[in-house]
């Protein structure tokens, strides 16, 4: 039976778990399973930085995985050539370019250009091969 436990409840346990009240003692206090309780110590774990704030395991998880997107990000706008302020048909020859080197999230997000005009500028486009230039060719 999944049971919702409140945030207050939660934070008392942690509490007295610090204090050294042992995980059994809680377990059987507050009928809650063993499992569940590490779960939240696990979560609810704090690291020291630097400047001695501290910040919980998930705010940690999430500000890496932000800057390692933003680095991606910044290595697609280093390898594109092209700045922000580009006109848009710069922006999708350079994106072209780089389609299938990186996600098409992290392409779009790095210049800044719309899902739709991506998608159909680079699967829509109609491209002169050099088979349209032999055929053209010899129609004459």
């Amino acid at each position: 039976m999944n049971q919702k436990y409140s945030e207050e409840t939660i934070k008392t346990i942690i509490n007295q778990y610090a204090s050294g009240q042992a995980v059994s003692l809680l377990c059987a206090e507050y009928e809650i399973p063993r499992s569940t309780i590490y779960f939240w110590l696990t979560q609810h774990q704090k690291l020291k930085s630097i400047s001695n704030a501290d910040i919980s395991y998930q705010d940690y998880y999430n500000l890496k995985r932000r800057a390692d997107k933003l680095e991606e990000k910044l290595r697609v706008i280093k390898a594109a050539g092209c700045g922000l302020s580009a006109p848009l048909q710069e922006k999708l020859m350079a994106l072209e370019n780089l389609y299938g080197q990186y996600s098409v999230h992290v392409l779009r997000e790095a210049l800044e250009v719309s899902r739709g005009t991506f998608y159909n500028h680079v699967l829509r486009r109609k491209r002169v091969t050099s088979y349209d230039i032999r055929h053209e060719e010899i129609r004459e």
